[in-house]
């Protein structure tokens, strides 16, 4: 295929371990006013857990956490005017269900806001998943979470998580400096040993795109691991998601001893599927995930995508499938709307790879530009499924 074979990770991953600190010097008002018409605590916040402190600088560890909760509650000016409190919002990032700001001053600290549109025992999840992402050593470091509770002038509350500052990726961009391509692939391959650690430790992160990777200093990190589940694939659909759990299939079809290897396995496939319909052909990360996506098939066909798509998962009069298959492309040039998880070939034709027909493929894509025809419709993807005319080897 052109692509050769993966040399592994170049670092391992190192889980870490984290001790829960006394929180209750965090549980103070975050805005009190004595001047003005409405005086009294108009924002308290309440600790959950605390692992760090929060690294002082402009601000006092607490001042820092009085800071970002008066950033949230985009109370800035009443802040300066009342108490003489002067704080500037920073906005890094808007996602489906939070999002993530910072004050000036605040150094390496930013916090994740889950809004509340989201139930309190998701958000807590989410919170408990960050968490346990960091102790994996695969996220970035939590100092601690817990509830900034308007008291006056509203009535409600934001789940905020206070971690590490990190560095996006520049996706359209490769470092131009005479080593950059084998940098970026060293990074593609330390990416796969992320996945690796997040399948073993979290499962599935279910939403894997570049803008969840970004950087400690040299190395990349995983971020946003809300949907993060052991047996559900979770596609986001603004406040919701589609999911199917393989929970079943595995207990039923795939023999004890092998259950869980080739559960990690599946739930590195998808996720580097997903992050492949997100970085273009010619960027030089996608060759080496093609190539961890290629050994990863081979290891699932058998025991796993065959009797997935020989099995009756098909929903009762219908041409759709009961497994959300279809993985919707995140990125310019990409010459597909989605790609199937069982289409390698359609993958790497769609990424413009030469020799894209030596790929495997057990299923043709719908929503690839395929050459000179039209995209096979599912019900006729559904036919070959059943006769066996669609499988390829």
């Amino acid at each position: 295929m052109g692509q050769g074979k993966s040399k592994g990770p170049l670092f391992a991953v190192q889980p870490l371990r984290v001790q829960e600190l006394d929180s209750s010097r965090y549980a103070v008002p975050a805005l009190h006013l004595e001047r003005g018409l409405v005086k009294g605590t108009w924002i308290q916040f309440e600790p959950v857990k605390f692992y760090e402190h929060l690294p002082p600088g402009r601000y006092s560890s607490v001042d820092l956490m009085r800071a970002i909760c008066v950033a949230v509650e985009d109370l800035m000016k009443i802040a300066k005017d009342r108490c003489d409190f002067e704080v500037e919002k920073e906005y890094i990032a808007t996602g489906s269900y939070g999002t993530v700001l910072t004050v000036e001053g605040a150094g390496p600290v930013v916090a994740k806001v889950f809004s509340d549109s989201a139930t309190e025992k998701f958000r807590l999840q989410c919170a408990e998943l960050g968490l346990r992402a960091h102790c994996a050593g695969i996220g970035p470091r939590i100092f601690g979470y817990g509830w900034s509770k308007r008291l006056l002038g509203a009535n409600h509350k934001h789940m905020v998580v206070f971690m590490e500052r990190l560095t996006p990726v520049d996706v359209h961009g490769v470092d131009e400096r005479p080593k950059g391509p084998v940098v970026a692939r060293q990074n593609a391959r330390k990416i796969g040993a992320l996945v690796a650690a997040c399948a073993a430790s979290l499962g599935f992160h279910n939403d894997l795109k570049v803008d969840n990777i970004m950087f400690r200093e040299r190395d990349p990190c995983l971020i946003d691991f809300d949907l993060a589940d052991p047996w559900i694939i979770k596609i986001a659909v603004t406040t919701s998601y589609i999911k199917y759990s393989f929970e079943e299939f595995f207990s039923e079809v795939v023999p004890a001893e092998q259950r869980e290897d080739l559960a990690q396995a599946l739930r590195r496939y998808y996720d580097l599927f997903c992050l492949s319909l997100s970085i273009a052909g010619d960027h030089p990360w996608f060759p080496e995930v093609l190539v961890q996506l290629v050994e990863l098939f081979k290891v699932l066909q058998k025991p796993v995508f065959e009797p997935l798509l020989a099995g009756k998962r098909w929903l009762p009069g219908s041409s759709r499938t009961e497994i959300p298959i279809e993985v919707m492309v995140r990125q310019g040039g990409i010459t597909a709307i989605t790609v199937n998880l069982f289409d390698l070939q359609g993958n790497a034709f769609a990424h413009g790879i030469p020799h894209w027909q030596a790929y495997p493929s057990l299923l043709r894509s719908n929503g690839v530009h395929w050459p000179g025809q039209e995209s096979t419709i599912m019900s006729a993807a559904t036919a070959s499924v059943a006769d066996g005319s669609n499988v390829m080897t």
